[in-house]
């Protein structure tokens, strides 16, 4: 049950992450925001993994692509929440889960029951209700 920590512990930073770029894009490009985290970011993996004598094992060709797709989702993420309410674009944006929960199924035949249905639906109703209502 350690798992539970850490997740906590990732809910709090990241939460925490999204609160300050609100507060930034209001003020520069989401696209420098996300350069300067980036820029911060790596040398911090690189200085963890050699304390840790962690290896960076990725294979290269399937790294780039990860890389790429990754920062052009967090970056459109970035401009949604500079043209957008916080409260609406952080719960829409987070779909990604049931999308991810879907593509589960087809790429590691993931079984589901009907309690984790039942959960990506009442997940799917709670999104619509906070970020799909109009004024």
């Amino acid at each position: 049950m350690l798992w539970v920590l850490y997740i906590t512990l990732a809910i709090f930073f990241l939460s925490s992450n999204i609160l300050l770029v609100k507060t930034l894009v209001r003020k520069i490009s989401p696209f420098a925001v996300l350069f300067y985290q980036y820029l911060i970011a790596i040398p911090l993996v690189f200085i963890y993994s050699l304390m840790t004598g962690s290896k960076a094992d990725l294979n290269v060709l399937w790294s780039i692509p990860l890389g790429f797709i990754y920062v052009v989702a967090i970056a459109l993420f970035y401009i949604g929440l500079k043209k957008g309410n916080l409260s609406k674009v952080s719960p829409v944006f987070n779909m990604n889960l049931l999308v991810t929960s879907l593509l589960s199924i087809v790429f590691f035949a993931e079984q589901f029951n009907l309690k984790i249905i039942l959960g990506l639906v009442f997940g799917v109703v709670s999104v619509y209700l906070i970020g799909g209502a109009k004024k």
